[in-house]
C-alpha cells in the first residue's frame, strides 16, 4: 500500500511492485482495466532522471515521479494510450507510481505532496 498525502486528505493505493528490470519494462502494458485504488510502484536502485512511455498500454495513466524522500517531483497526467513519446521525470527520482489517468486531479494530488511507501525490503 502507498499513501499519498495531499491537501485534500490521504489517499491509499494498493500497488503491485515492479522491482526487477523485466517487471519495470512490462509495467502496465496490455492491461485493459484497473480499479481506482490500484496502481503499480516502480522501485529503482538509484535516484536519477527517469523517462517512461505508453507503448502497448491501452489505459490512460497518471505517472507520479517520486523523489527518494517521498516528495512527488512531477506528475504526468492523463497520458496518451499507446504513445511512444518519452515522458520525463524532469529531475532525479527513485520511485514511480502509475495510477489511472485523471487520478491525481480527482484526489487533489499535486507536485510537492508527500508519499508514504510500503516496507521495501525483502
Amino acid at each position: 500500500m502507498v499513501t499519498v498525502h495531499s491537501s485534500s486528505g490521504d489517499v491509499v493505493v494498493s500497488v503491485e511492485l515492479a522491482r526487477t528490470p523485466e517487471a519495470q519494462t512490462r509495467g502496465l502494458m496490455y492491461r485493459t482495466e484497473m480499479a481506482e485504488d490500484e496502481g503499480m510502484l516502480f522501485i529503482f536502485a538509484q535516484e536519477t532522471e527517469r523517462s517512461f512511455w505508453m507503448s502497448n498500454t491501452p489505459l490512460s495513466l497518471d505517472i507520479l515521479y517520486i523523489q527518494g524522500d517521498g516528495t512527488i517531483r512531477t506528475i504526468a497526467a492523463n497520458t496518451t494510450p499507446y504513445s511512444e513519446k518519452s515522458i520525463p521525470s524532469r529531475g532525479p527520482v527513485l520511485y514511480v507510481l502509475e495510477v489511472l489517468g485523471g487520478w491525481a486531479e480527482r484526489h487533489g494530488v499535486k507536485s510537492g505532496d508527500r508519499v508514504t511507501l510500503p516496507p521495501l525490503t525483502s
